[in-house]
Order: structure tokens, then C-alpha cells, then sequence
């Protein structure tokens, strides 16, 4: 059996951000088959089977984390302060639809204040900046054309409040 973290946990690790304890941690196991959840008095192990190792990059956790962790902007805005744009730089070429790009991008300017050379194709779909299934995020939510982005962030880059979605049980 082997276990080894992903995501911002794998990020974190990797890069020595001085972050808070995270509440949920991904960890790829290689024991089991399917998607899992255990609870580990102060946080959650969120378990995944072998087949959703990301690549060991930073742009492989990146992806993972906003794919099935949310946003988690401490870490983001640690790891944007400690290494700049650079692991973007794969994202921000010419007509970029990468979804997880896209959103990375609008969150380093919305984070940082720095721009990137970024450019979008006018035909991406627009995605909303907070994924609703993992956070609460706001119903609605503005429009950015350069990122083909909705901010539907809760709140602005001093204070921006985010909730976990959980499922109940009996």
C-alpha cells in the first residue's frame, strides 16, 4: 500500500508555504479502487485510486487542487508570492481554453495586481471562477471578457469567505 499526497497538500510540501493546516487533504492510495473519504479528527483525507495521479508538476497539482479540492486562495496567493507567474507560463499562451488556466490566471491578476500576457479565444465558453459542487460561490456573478471567466468569487481579494459544500449523513 502506498499513499502520497496531491493538491495543495503536495504544494505545499513542495514549495515550503507557510499555510494553515488544511481541513481536507488528497491523497493518491494505491489499496483502493474507488473515491473515498475518511475522517481524521481535525481534517478529511479525501482518497483517490491510482488512475487520478496527477503529473508530479506544479501545474499537475494546480489542476487537480481546482478540479477536485476548490480554491483554496491562501495557498494560491503563497504560492503566487513565492514564485511569480512561472508555473502559469504553460497556460498563458496565444488563444488559451484551458478552463483550469483560465481561472488560475484571473486569480493570479485578482490575488497579485500583476497582469499576465494572457490571451483567451473569444469562442471559450465563460466558467465560473468558484466551482458551486465543491464551494458555496455566489449565483451570480460578473462577467470577465478577457479571461472568459464569471467572478463569482463571495467577497474581494481583503476578504473573500469560502464554504465548503459536505454531504450530510444520518
Amino acid at each position: 500500500m502506498s499513499i502520497e499526497r496531491v493538491g495543495y497538500a503536495r504544494l505545499i510540501e513542495r514549495f515550503a508555504l507557510p499555510a494553515l493546516p488544511l481541513s481536507m487533504i488528497s491523497e493518491i492510495d494505491t489499496s483502493i479502487r474507488a473515491r473515498g473519504r475518511t475522517h481524521l479528527g481535525t481534517h478529511e483525507a479525501q482518497r483517490f485510486p491510482p488512475a487520478y495521479l496527477p503529473e508530479d508538476t506544479p501545474r499537475g497539482d494546480l489542476q487537480f487542487a481546482l478540479r477536485y479540492e476548490g480554491l483554496n486562495l491562501e495557498v494560491l496567493a503563497l504560492m503566487f508570492a513565492k514564485r511569480g507567474s512561472q508555473d502559469l507560463e504553460h497556460w498563458t499562451g496565444a488563444a488559451s481554453e484551458s478552463v483550469y488556466g483560465r481561472r488560475l490566471a484571473f486569480l493570479y491578476e485578482w490575488l497579485t495586481g500583476e497582469s499576465l500576457p494572457f490571451e483567451v479565444s473569444s469562442k471559450a465558453s465563460y466558467v465560473p471562477v468558484v466551482d458551486r459542487t465543491i464551494q458555496f460561490g455566489l449565483t451570480t456573478g460578473v462577467r470577465n471578457s478577457r479571461f472568459r471567466v464569471i467572478d463569482n468569487l463571495p467577497g474581494n481579494r481583503k476578504f473573500c469567505p469560502l464554504v465548503r459544500r459536505s454531504v450530510m449523513t444520518h
